[in-house]
């Protein structure tokens, strides 16, 4: 997995993944408020985890998709706590993809 450019997303790695969404990721509709205070709804998948290999898989195999994701740290405020990383996707036409 050195040359995550080329990488080939398999039928295990899809399945790999629907597991990991199904216990590490959740699933929303969130709106905003505009500036004329209307409210904008969209779409998000997320991921995260304390574990940065699984989200760096993650990563790869959704832009080897062609899927805009994000990546992004999210540190503790609590010291005892673990920082975690997340994956993002926001993007209709990428979670159309998924």
């Amino acid at each position: 997995m050195d040359n995550r450019d080329n990488q080939q997303v398999t039928q295990t790695d899809l399945a790999w993944f629907a597991g990991y969404l199904d216990g590490e990721g959740s699933f929303g509709i969130y709106g905003t408020r505009r500036k004329d205070n209307t409210l904008n709804y969209g779409a998000r998948i997320q991921v995260s985890s304390i574990n940065a290999e699984s989200m760096k898989k993650i990563f790869y195999m959704m832009k080897a998709l062609d899927i805009s994701v994000r990546l992004w740290n999210k540190l503790s405020k609590v010291p005892k706590h673990r920082d975690a990383i997340y994956t993002t996707v926001n993007k209709l036409s990428s979670l159309y993809k998924l």
